[in-house]
């Protein structure tokens, strides 16, 4: 829009005849109006733009939007999700044990004294085509199935542990295993997807898994057979006979 007058005095007003910067002392402004014959595009108001020449109350306001709009309510769901009298390092500590678990599955020498620094005495493990039950046997019990292997690879997120009374609690967590099978095979990997649920008690040498049970819900590849696995591992034996 052109306006061609001094903004401020109408038309036909006795200011709007007084020659440009001639103003009487009684009405002279206090700040400086264009000259009449100056056209002066006014622009359309823009919310948007007027946030963007004034970063500073922007980027408070973003601030104060993240802090209590976002940040605090966050934090509250996350503290009424901990059961009252749970503590956290309980819970990490529950937790660990299964990380602890599915890790040296892939990458330490498993014997009676890896099994009892993770399970209780009763502790029964589980998987879709075998169980365990007792300490006695289990680290050999693991041993054996994870020979029918090349190596292995078990990513799993963290456990949310749920504490039941000051000595019990259980614990859920998501696990992909990556199974490379020895050479010979007729498909290299052999990949699941399980849902891990486990029950630990409190003893006297700390926390330990009294349960351990993995339920399937998706694979790919061919899991190995027994008759198929012992022609594959004297094959791999021989093999390594002869390097």
């Amino acid at each position: 829009m052109k306006i061609g007058f001094p903004i401020g005095f109408p038309i036909g007003s006795p200011a709007a005849d007084i020659p440009p910067g001639e103003f009487p002392r009684e009405v002279r402004p206090t700040v400086d109006f264009p000259r009449p014959e100056t056209s002066v595009e006014v622009q359309e108001f823009s919310p948007v733009r007027q946030l963007l020449r004034a970063p500073v109350r922007c980027s408070a306001f973003c601030v104060k939007f993240a802090t209590i709009g976002l940040t605090r309510p966050r934090r509250e769901r996350h503290a009424r999700a901990m059961h009252p009298g749970q503590s956290a390092s309980e819970t990490s500590e529950i937790g660990a044990l299964l990380d602890r678990y599915l890790l040296t599955l892939d990458d330490e020498e498993l014997d009676d004294e890896w099994a009892r620094s993770l399970f209780a005495d009763e502790a029964c493990v589980e998987f879709p085509m075998s169980r365990h039950e007792g300490i006695d046997g289990l680290a050999e019990y693991h041993r054996l199935a994870l020979a029918a292997f090349e190596s292995t690879q078990h990513l799993n997120s963290p456990a949310v542990v749920d504490l039941s009374g000051d000595d019990r609690a259980t614990l859920r967590a998501n696990l992909i295993a990556t199974h490379v099978h020895l050479p010979g095979a007729a498909e290299p990997i052999f990949a699941t997807g399980t849902l891990a649920t486990g029950e630990a008690r409190r003893t006297p040498d700390g926390w330990r898994l009294t349960l351990l049970s993995f339920r399937l819900l998706w694979k790919t590849g061919t899991p190995p057979g027994p008759a198929r696995d012992d022609a594959v591992r004297q094959g791999a034996d021989a093999n390594r006979g002869e390097g």
